[in-house]
């Protein structure tokens, strides 16, 4: 627990590291010091009660001064639930959005001060907004803190708060728009500064607006800035490039910014919304988009190779047309086959590379934050595992059907979805064929130089006379006559 920075009066850390196995002295003198961090913890704990209970004191009126545990029970579950907000008149409240709406429309830069008087009020002073209920309350009744039946000045306290939300609402999602331009906040904002600014946003347009809304907005902002990072990408390839080298290129440049992009964006989720939201957001808005954007781009590139390749093939069959002139002739089929070159096969290889290492990173990022099932297993597995897991929930749902109605239901399981593997479903004869040919070329190749190597050594042994070389005297044997 990292408490120690933020509470200096709390006392009860105790340093356990220790080298090597302790001895009878280390182990007294660790006894010693926890219970002495123990009695001044508990000296904080009694001065904050007393410092409690004379704040309670003053607001009792000249009552009775409270005792410590009756103080404690004021914080409990059960008294939090019985507070009502604040009720308030129809009137009053329209005159108060209507002074908001002037200050908006007159002033330059005042929603800051606008937003903050707004959380002041809605925590301070107990006073409940639209949106501090949940959407479906919300569609129901003009405001939560008012049970009057619905009549015409309910509608224009309706209407006031929409427009004083909207314009609030715009300033928030323009600042998240201005944080998500690299060219606008390069050099001036570090991401220790981005991301808590980006969690006080969010937390401000939670407070204006339904959590389903204020992420359906932030998915859009997201899904643009990271389409415009693999469209920026593909732009500065240098003009040489071309076809699936350029594809390959563009995905490599923009692998760095799209890892850094998730690193930052699972740290303010992780602020804002609960594991399993931020899984699905992250499919949502960098996984599948990804995905959709490699598959447009794979396809033109396909349609590409198949104009350039089946050109050269055209070239190539020209003369074995003329000969084959008796044979009949078909007419030609529309489809989608033509061969790979080497050279596109090794560009597609980089390319899988790139985005398996992009998949690894954002299961490494996901697992290290504890994004884990009820299971105690990775939520970033495959399909196929999860898949698995469903059929085996599905098959005994039916045994356990009475069972389930005394357990609280858990969240719901999901996991990281990679689908950019589709993109490459169309290339796959494609690739397959090339690989054959490339693999044959070289087997080829190797048998022929071997062929080559292997006759030129028989020449060499049938033509070179055999030579017979003496050496040194003391090497070779003594002649000795009989």
């Amino acid at each position: 627990m990292d408490w120690q920075g933020d509470f200096l009066n709390d006392h009860a850390f105790v340093e356990l590291q220790m080298e090597g196995i302790p001895s009878e002295m280390d182990i007294q003198n660790l006894i010693r010091d926890t219970e002495e961090k123990l009695r001044l913890n508990a000296c904080s704990i009694e001065q904050n009660l007393k410092e409690l209970q004379a704040k309670v004191g003053e607001a009792s009126s000249g009552e009775r001064v409270p005792s410590p545990i009756e103080c404690l029970q004021w914080f409990s579950q059960r008294n939090l639930s019985i507070l009502k907000p604040v009720a308030t008149g129809h009137q009053e409240l329209l005159d108060f959005l209507r002074a908001l709406q002037n200050s908006l429309k007159a002033e330059d830069a005042f929603e800051e001060a606008i937003l903050h008087l707004l959380l002041n009020i809605s925590t301070q002073c107990g006073v409940a907004f639209p949106t501090s209920c949940p959407a479906s309350s919300e569609e129901h009744s003009s405001s939560p803190n008012l049970s009057m039946p619905c009549d015409d000045l309910a509608l224009e306290v309706r209407k006031a708060w929409d427009d004083v939300r909207f314009s609030l609402r715009s300033h928030l999602l323009r600042k998240l728009q201005m944080m998500t331009e690299p060219s606008k906040t390069e050099g001036e904002l570090s991401v220790g500064t981005k991301v808590p600014q980006k969690i006080f946003y969010l937390q401000q347009l939670l407070f204006l607006y339904p959590e389903t809304k204020v992420f359906i907005w932030y998915q859009q902002l997201q899904i643009k800035a990271v389409l415009s990072v693999l469209q920026n990408c593909q732009s500065c390839i240098p003009g040489g490039q071309k076809g699936f080298d350029r594809l390959t290129l563009g995905f490599q440049t923009a692998s760095p910014a799209l890892c850094s992009m998730l690193r930052e964006e699972i740290h303010v989720l992780n602020g804002v919304a609960e594991p399993h939201k931020i899984i699905a957001f992250l499919n949502h808005v960098y996984l599948n988009t990804v995905a959709q954007e490699l598959g447009v781009l794979m396809d033109k590139e396909v349609e590409t190779a198949l104009k350039d390749n089946t050109t050269h093939s055209m070239k190539g069959g020209k003369m074995s047309s003329k000969k084959s002139a008796v044979a009949p002739q078909h007419p030609p089929q529309r489809e989608r086959s033509f061969s790979l070159t080497s050279h596109q096969l090794r560009c597609l290889t980089q390319l899988t590379n790139t985005l398996l290492e992009l998949e690894q990173t954002v299961e490494d990022l996901a697992t290290h934050l504890g994004f884990l099932n009820c299971a105690g297993e990775s939520v970033c597995s495959g399909k196929g595992v999860l898949k698995k897991v469903r059929d085996e929930m599905e098959v005994t749902a039916a045994e356990d059907k009475a069972a389930t109605d005394l357990v609280p239901q858990s969240t719901e399981v999901v996991c990281l979805e990679f689908g950019w593997r589709a993109a490459f479903r169309a290339l796959v004869p494609q690739m397959a064929h090339c690989v054959k040919v490339v693999l044959d070329d070289v087997c080829n190749k190797n048998l022929q130089q071997e062929e080559a190597t292997h006759a030129l050594g028989s020449a060499d042994i049938l033509v070179t006379p055999v030579t017979h070389s003496h050496g040194p005297e003391r090497d070779s044997p003594r002649m000795v006559a009989k």
